[in-house]
């Protein structure tokens, strides 16, 4: 939303693996980001925006997401043509993004990771 990513420090975006969520569903854990979580109001939510920045600029991206995890963007999600509500996601396969939206009804796992940016 009008936000210039390559101003904002690589230290500022912060990636979270919330471990306890393993097993349970995406929209859970995006629930509990935005409306439960005791740091919530310390990060912005990065959607579809970010998602398509980082594969424009590869360069740019912090290191942090290369390294084969799966980082989502819950900030954004979009119906795909099956009629399931997706959410932006990305994983970084040694040379460049691999980008996918995963379904929001779908599992957590111990690879997924999610993007949130520091305010």
């Amino acid at each position: 939303a009008g936000i210039q990513w390559e101003t904002i420090q690589p230290e500022k975006i912060k990636v979270f693996a919330f471990e306890e969520f393993q097993g349970k569903k995406r929209w859970e854990l995006a629930e509990y980001i935005t409306t439960q979580w005791p740091d919530r109001n310390k990060y912005h939510v990065p959607g579809i925006e970010y998602w398509k920045y980082i594969f424009e600029n590869p360069a740019k991206a912090p290191d942090s997401l290369k390294n084969g995890n799966w980082y989502f963007f819950f900030g954004s999600i979009f119906r795909n043509s099956d009629g399931y509500w997706d959410v932006p996601s990305a994983s970084w396969d040694g040379s460049e993004f691999e980008r996918d939206g995963n379904w929001l009804g779908g599992g957590w796992h111990s690879v997924d990771r999610v993007v949130l940016v520091e305010k």
